[in-house]
């Protein structure tokens, strides 16, 4: 059975729990109809320690939003038999060097 958090289903991949559109591996899919950035913020917001938080306010930061640069993972994953998603450049599942997607929306 394949990892919830690393799987596809409904035209929907899940990558370390972040979500994409199955079909075209854009976080927001203008041809699908399909944006995840609220969903994946959500996520990102709840895995950020009060530090973190913090640190964003006092920079003027704030948590991102849904008006941000939208990620993509066209190519960086592939299916298994199982349903499963690993990366491409290490057949990892929930590879946290392909996919660390925290680091890149507040990287910018």
């Amino acid at each position: 059975m394949a990892d919830p958090d690393n799987s596809a289903s409904h035209g929907t991949v899940r990558l370390r729990g972040w979500c994409f559109c199955a079909n075209h591996g854009l976080e927001y899919c203008h041809r699908c109809c399909m944006d995840f950035r609220m969903c994946n913020n959500v996520r990102l917001q709840d895995e950020l320690t009060e530090e973190q938080l913090e640190r964003l306010t006092e920079q003027a930061i704030g948590v991102p939003d849904d008006a941000r640069p939208p990620l993509h993972v066209q190519g960086a994953y592939e299916l298994l038999r199982d349903g499963t998603a690993v990366c491409f450049a290490h057949s990892a599942v929930g590879c946290e060097r392909c996919f660390d997607f925290e680091r890149q929306v507040m990287d910018g």
